[in-house]
């Protein structure tokens, strides 16, 4: 149990700018906090994307729309108590899951806080939220060859947490399924990702449609605004306004409103992600996401998991990667992986110790989303298929 304010303080002096936070809010700690500040703003080189947003540029009523956004549980804050009960139950439901053998780790939390944002142009905003954290690593098998798995969940309210017991023996489950897994011959072949890998990619393309990167040519999607970049089938939302949404925010920390954004609407690139600062450097307006996406996710598409699978022959049904490998300059991707074969439409043998390559351009473009969307964290897409991905096993 740990409670902590900290205060972060930048200066900027023309378009030199310095920021350094400090935990001793006494009045004399506040002074030598100014003082530290200005005096290292001195001695920083000019950045010309240093500066605040004016009045009549950020929103006057921030702290009103976050109160709407609900992103505090105003329930007692629960008892340690009640996060060891939440552990338990987690631990009970992963282990009743044939072939797990234990729990290597479980974690739960709660936080509450506040963030309290001003500027000397006049932007003022105090944002309250709570949240409510948990999450296992689950082992199974035997010593001759043990495998694990792991999941979590952040809600902000306490009603909201999914059945504990429920949640630690899917985990449990997954961990089993993976028993016995072996590499496959090499080749090209189509992938499914399931829903809990895919929105991976919507963090790629995240960074991709920064305006800052798109500015300096560091992404390969920097010259491709109006074209079609996804199928068809694909349409990509950036939401700050859903209730108890994990990113729902007013506005992004420069205090420039932001709203709902279709970034790629039936697979054609709408917007960039654009701050106050990136956007001068474009000669376009901000939208509010200085700070990158809210709540970003892929809109579900029309076939089921089921559907995908059976219309492959071989291929494979992806759960889990390894890794971080891809360039977003020029959207080579290659990383570890483990799943399960598909022959003749049906999952097979689970698979481990292979890679996966390709790029970003091929695979958004031949992207197809099932129906299994489900709106669960901050960034969210349901299984996609992809098409010819080179994998690389035995």
């Amino acid at each position: 149990q740990t409670e902590n304010r900290t205060i972060s303080l930048s200066v900027l002096l023309g378009h030199k700018q310095a920021t350094s936070s400090s935990e001793d809010l006494s009045p004399e700690g506040l002074k030598a906090l100014v003082q530290q500040t200005i005096e290292m703003a001195e001695f920083t080189p000019e950045n010309k994307d240093a500066f605040l947003a004016k009045k009549g540029e950020f929103i006057e009523n921030a702290s009103a729309i976050a109160q709407k956004l609900d992103l505090v549980d105003t329930a007692p804050h629960p008892e340690v108590s009640t996060l060891m009960t939440l552990c338990s139950q987690l631990e009970k439901g992963a282990l009743s899951a044939k072939g797990v053998t234990k729990c290597e780790e479980i974690q739960s939390s709660f936080s509450a806080g506040t963030t309290t944002v001003m500027t000397s142009e006049g932007f003022f905003a105090n944002i309250p939220t709570t949240m409510y954290s948990a999450g296992l690593s689950v082992l199974a098998g035997d010593t001759k060859e043990q495998v694990n798995a792991y999941d979590s969940f952040s809600k902000r309210h306490f009603e909201d947490i999914p059945d504990p017991h429920k949640f630690g023996l899917e985990v449990g489950k997954q961990a089993a399924r993976r028993i016995g897994s072996k590499p496959i011959r090499s080749g090209q072949m189509p992938i499914i990702f399931d829903r809990n890998i895919s929105a991976d990619f919507l963090d790629m393309f995240a960074g991709a449609i920064q305006g800052m990167a798109v500015d300096k040519g560091m992404t390969f999607l920097k010259d491709k605004m109006g074209e079609l970049v996804f199928s068809p089938e694909v349409t990509i939302v950036d939401d700050p306004t859903i209730p108890r949404g994990l990113g729902s925010d007013p506005c992004d920390s420069d205090g420039i409103a932001n709203a709902p954004l279709t970034l790629v609407e039936k697979g054609v690139l709408k917007h960039w992600f654009l701050g106050i600062a990136s956007a001068k450097r474009l000669n376009l307006s901000p939208n509010g996401r200085g700070d990158g996406p809210t709540n970003l996710f892929m809109q579900a598409g029309t076939q089921t998991e089921e559907e995908l699978i059976k219309s492959i022959d071989y291929g494979l049904y992806i759960t889990g990667t390894i890794g971080h490998g891809h360039d977003s300059t020029t959207g080579d991707f290659s990383r570890g992986a483990e799943g399960f074969l598909i022959e003749n439409g049906s999952l097979g043998q689970p698979v481990g110790e292979i890679t996966i390559a390709g790029n970003l351009k091929d695979i958004f473009r031949s992207a197809t989303p099932a129906n299994n969307l489900i709106m669960d964290d901050s960034t969210f897409a349901p299984s996609i298929k992809v098409e010819g991905m080179t994998v690389a096993g035995r």
